[in-house]
């Protein structure tokens, strides 16, 4: 049997290649910790060695290994290397250094990063286990100088062949200790006994081995701060969070005083099952960033964080339910002439400091306060601002959610004016509620010179850039005199309101996502005015989503001048985001520090076939029986089926054209029909708190909201689908995590992706009769982690590529390159249209997809079975991974469609492409401008988007069609006839390709014309009714942008929602707006020509006052 190897290439390979010219010495000691580098710096000086030191981080890359190998590895006498992570994290170097020391005889150890045994590390070492246990111990026991002077010390005895000496021994350091003045360990109890009992006591958790390395500057400007804000901090200088001696004093310091609110500076998630060490103080615990590049690196990256300060400081915290992600303190770089060493030390940032104090002084003034005197403020998204969508939200009933949280906090003593049963705006008519808000008297004031104070005091470069796009607040609409006004309703403590808009240019859409414009001078005053006026104590945002969390300004880690941290200040937000949409709900956690409490998505229903689909698929019944009882009326009944199927649109979605033999095409429409009535979707809306079908995360929603209200402590839980199976999702109200960004794909999206993969090249092949050559697929963040990255490894797939997992844990550290004879079939070229939240939530996985594109290009294989090789010999660029600029979210083209001018297709694929302006490859996935996106658009043999949730589909908002309109309308004014695919992975195990066309047909004619669905979401008044008005406006961008909606989808449309007068009168009476837009938009569609029906009811309709107004 001749076998085929695989070509493994791991992602730290694409790191840059340095040469350290590091001198030889006496002892070399390599290492992850910068602490560790420290320590042994500090004692290099008095150990009469010649003590050379390097940082792992640096020698990522295999040359730079040879290089130190070469130049400073085989003229030492004695090197030790210390790697956190395990081999997987640096096996090139350690697999190197242990066979250039075994060849030359240098005595090697290899120790583990952390408290653990490794003994795949420890079989590279040449000593005797017991010498490298001795080593360990001097870094288990504490670290430090003063232990790292007697390690060295410990190592000169080895050479010269002495035992270990009494006075070289380990000094152990307490597992946990107080930091007392100059870092002096202090026993905690001692420590605490110094603390003002009237003072809020805030624990501030650092690693002990940073503080035995002398490095506390952080620990101690974050102690500073607290205390001034009238504090009692309390620094806690500890090993591991995971470690029992840690946990058990933790508790017992916890049991002792309860902390008011917890600071951690410590990365990971310690987290093992439900329980918690900390959970029992019940407070907020802040998540420190002590970010791991120097401040001009963080100042000049969009993104704001490395992929591993992304991955360790920030996914993994939240696993453990820590709120903030803000940076206190920067790495500045420093160079030691004796030992070579390049060492990085924590240097505070003030204003990170000083944000970090701020929001842990808001949560701990929330709790202090009785609930009777808490002042609260309930804000509604008006995300996308079309007619009648205020307060839209995925999958929640906004309006009426506000009514049952203020009910719930009547109930818990809130101030919030008066019950249910005397008064009914809230609770009876969420129309009027919405009507009050949209066109109600503006009568919440914020004075200009309160304005003008704030806006003084914040950071001039903010100040100037605001000035510069906006002038002057008093040339501001809302500011009206003396003050900006705002339409609220307040009820005692509660102030419930509508998002301002950005700023008041006429194109609210266009400056949604704008990077480049800063909010208005409105919108800025509208959130002081909560804080000041309204004096609010926490902030309550419904709706998915808000535009608080996508304002100009770093992705995470924000800045003193990034406009979220501007806009919300220290105010505790608690964000209700629905459970299964986590790429979005990550920016509110940590753009806005937002405790953010999953909630149910409507429940999943599978209702009988009806309408159109119901009586085509009697009447295909009948004709079956017809054929053998009665074969002229088998005929009459064809005829029948055949008028009918086209002028739904149904024949031509699913292939039938007129010149079918009928066998075929009902063979086909009758496959379609089953299609059409097996799909699933959402039964109305959910309410917060209140769901019949799940009363335990009903009752887990309203406690944890109480419970975040009360400045206490959110359990985390997990993000995902509990329509695909995520039960781990259930109960929702936990405070949303995500995944660890390394893990992905994982082992199971490995396998389920290539089956997607699969699927779309047999659907291909039925189509065409050959394989797709070039593939375009778009990839969002919110997929990629429900699927745990399915998404991803389809496109690995495609290539002929497979991801490779650190072999300990679920960490992706490469791929492999599957031989071509393996595969069944080409290796197609793949190329990538990422949204925003992917670019700024994966940038391991855009390192990880470019270098594996790269290496297939780079292939010798021939023409036909490698794409990816033919385009680099054709001289084609390298990049294949694009998307919008940093900053920028969406593909513009649905905005154009519907809001924007437009002539011609043309138009709005050119929208398309220019919101496709960036290239992102590297290490980091780092961005750069490159036009070569609309070469990969023309060339494409397909397109593919992935739905991979039951309910979710391509016409539930317009954000689908934003990105396969946007692609269909460029390739087809480039040129291109490209197959468009919509891939359904809901049933992971068995996906299905359909043609857009056909899911299109699909979901009309199985959901938006369904009278179940319609009257579900008439039940939810307003908000039911802004959701027909969202499909309606999908469907029309559909139309514009592509040819897979017919005629008779639109007309399908329009008899279920218009031509029914109880339908269209429900409409009106709960959103006049909305039931306006529908008209309005079918109005244009007819107008543009992408509408042309038959019926003498839509003439008369769209002809109507309504319509021409």
């Amino acid at each position: 049997m001749h076998l085929l190897p695989s070509s493994e290439i791991r992602l730290d390979d694409g790191e840059d290649a340095v040469d350290l010219a590091l001198p030889p010495g006496d002892v070399l000691v390599l290492s992850f910790a910068d602490s560790d580098l420290s320590a042994l710096a500090a004692a290099a000086g008095a150990s009469g060695l010649a003590v050379r030191l390097a940082s792992l981080r640096r020698l990522k890359h295999p040359l730079s290994v040879d290089f130190l190998i070469e130049k400073t590895v085989v003229h030492s006498r004695f090197v030790l290397a210390r790697c956190l992570g395990g081999l997987d994290y640096w096996r090139y170097g350690i697999e190197q250094l242990a066979e250039a020391c075994r060849r030359d005889g240098i005595p090697l150890v290899v120790l583990p990063g952390d408290d653990r045994p490794d003994e795949r590390l420890a079989a590279y070492g040449t000593v005797e286990p017991r010498f490298a246990a001795e080593l360990l111990a001097y870094f288990h026991t504490g670290g430090g100088a003063e232990n790292m002077r007697r390690l060295l010390g410990r190592v000169h005895g080895f050479r010269r062949g002495e035992g270990i000496a009494s006075d070289l021994a380990p000094i152990p350091l307490p597992s946990l200790f107080a930091v007392g003045t100059g870092g002096a360990p202090l026993a905690w109890r001692e420590a605490l006994s110094q603390r003002p009992v009237a003072n809020a006591l805030v624990p501030v958790l650092v690693y002990r081995s940073s503080v035995a390395a002398g490095d506390t500057a952080m620990a101690e400007a974050i102690a500073e701060a607290l205390s001034a804000r009238g504090h009692a901090p309390l620094i806690l200088a500890l090993t591991s969070l995971k470690d029992p001696a840690v946990t058990g004093e933790l508790a017992a310091l916890i049991a002792a005083r309860k902390p008011a609110a917890i600071i951690t500076t410590t990365a990971f998630s310690a987290r093992d099952g439900a329980d918690f060490v900390l959970d029992a103080a019940d407070c907020p615990i802040l998540q420190a960033v002590p970010v791991g590049s120097p401040r001009d690196a963080w100042e000049a990256s969009p993104r704001g964080l490395s992929g591993a300060d992304l991955a360790m400081q920030v996914a993994l915290p939240e696993f453990d339910g820590r709120l903030g992600a803000l940076p206190v303190a920067f790495k500045a770089e420093m160079t030691d002439s004796r030992t070579g060493l390049t060492s990085r030390r924590l240097v505070p940032d003030p204003d990170g400091v000083a944000a970090l104090a701020d929001l842990a002084s808001g949560w701990i003034a929330l709790a202090d306060k009785p609930a009777a005197e808490r002042n609260l403020a309930l804000v509604m998204s008006d995300y996308p601002a079309r007619g009648g969508r205020a307060g839209f939200a995925v999958g929640l009933d906004t309006p009426a959610s506000v009514g049952a949280i203020r009910e719930l906090l009547a109930q818990a003593g809130y101030d919030v004016g008066p019950s249910e049963q005397t008064d009914g705006h809230l609770h009876g008519d969420d129309t009027r509620l919405m009507q009050a808000l949209t066109e109600g008297p503006a009568e919440f004031a914020v004075p200009l010179a309160a304005y003008r104070a704030w806006l003084a005091a914040i950071p001039s470069t903010a100040r100037g850039a605001l000035v510069a796009a906006h002038g002057e607040p008093e040339a501001d609409r809302a500011c009206n005199g003396s003050a900006f006004r705002f339409r609220v309703i307040r009820y005692d403590r509660l102030t419930i309101a509508l998002q301002p808009p950005r700023d008041t240019t006429p194109d609210r859409k266009a400056r949604y996502h704008d990077p480049d414009a800063p909010p208005g001078h409105a919108y800025l005053a509208f959130y002081l005015g909560l804080r000041r006026v309204a004096d609010a104590d926490a902030l309550i945002h419904l709706g998915t989503h808000g535009t608080t969390e996508w304002l100009p300004g770093k992705a995470v880690a924000l800045s003193a001048s990034c406009w979220p941290r501007l806009a919300i200040g220290g105010l505790p937000v608690i964000y209700p985001y629905v459970v299964d949409d986590p790429g979005e709900a990550a920016p509110a956690k940590r753009r806005l520090s937002a405790v953010t409490l999953g909630h149910l998505p409507p429940e999943l229903v599978h209702a009988d076939a009806a309408g159109e689909v119901a009586l085509l698929r009697d009447l295909v019944e009948e004709f079956s029986q017809a054929q053998v009882l009665d074969p002229r009326r088998a005929e009459i009944v064809a005829r029948e089926i055949r008028e009918r199927a086209e002028a739904s649109g149904l024949a031509e979605a699913c292939g039938v054209t007129p010149d079918l033999d009928m066998t075929s095409a009902l063979s086909q429409l009758d496959a379609h029909l089953c299609d059409i009535a097996e799909l699933p979707f959402r039964d109305g809306l959910h309410v917060f708190g209140r769901a019949a079908h799940d009363p335990a995360s009903s009752r887990n929603e309203r406690d944890n909201l109480l419970r975040a209200l009360a400045g206490r402590f959110v359990p985390p839980g997990p993000a995902g689908s509990p329509h695909r199976g995520q039960s781990d999702v259930l109960p929702t109200g936990r405070n949303l995590s995500t995944l660890d960004p390394r893990a992905i794909p994982t082992r199971a999206a490995a396998r389920l992706g290539a089956r997607a993969a699969a699927s779309v090249i047999a659907r291909h092949l039925q189509d065409h009769g050959d394989y797709p050559r070039r593939i375009v697929m778009d990839l969002w963040a919110s997929p990629t982690l429900r699927s745990g990255g399915e998404d991803i490894a389809h496109v690995l797939a495609l290539m002929g590529v497979a991801p490779l997992w650190d072999h300990a844990s679920t960490r992706v550290t490469g791929f492999s390159v599957i031989p071509q004879p393996k595969l069944d079939h080409p290796r197609i070229d793949v190329t990538v249209r990422i949204s925003g939240a992917f670019r700024d939530t994966f940038p391991g996985q855009i390192a990880l997809i470019d270098a594996a594109a790269r290496a297939v290009a780079a292939l010798d294989e021939s023409d036909e079975s490698n794409e990816p090789a033919a385009a680099r010999r054709r001289g084609e660029g390298a990049a294949r991974i694009f998307g919008p600029a940093p900053g920028r979210f969406g593909a513009a083209m649905a905005d154009r469609a519907l809001d924007g001018y437009w002539a011609n297709r043309g138009d709005l694929g050119a929208a398309y492409l220019a919101a496709s302006s960036h290239a992102f490859a590297g290490a980091e996935g780092l961005a750069s401008v490159d036009p070569g996106f609309a070469h990969r658009v023309a060339s494409a043999s397909a397109f593919v988007h992935v739905s991979d949730t039951a309910g979710r589909d391509i016409l539930e908002a317009t954000s689908a069609a934003d990105v396969i309109g946007g692609f269909a309308a460029a390739a087809q004014a480039l040129g291109s006839e490209a197959a468009l695919y919509s891939l359904d992975s809901s049933n992971p195990e068995a996906p299905k390709t359909r043609t857009l066309a056909e899911d299109i047909a699909r979901i009309v004619h199985g959901r938006l014309c369904h009278p179940r669905w319609i009257a579900g979401q008439l039940a939810h008044g307003w908000r039911g009714a802004a959701e027909l008005a969202e499909t309606v406006d999908t469907l029309f961008v559909y139309a514009a942008s592509t040819d897979a909606v017919s005629d008779g989808l639109f007309d399908a449309v329009f008899q279920a929602y218009c031509a029914d007068p109880g339908i269209w009168n429900a409409l009106e009476q709960a959103n006049a707006p909305a039931a306006a837009s529908i008209r309005a938009r079918l109005t244009e569609a007819e107008r543009r020509g992408l509408w042309q029906s038959r019926r003498n009811s839509v003439a008369a309709f769209l002809a109507s006052k309504d319509a021409a107004e």
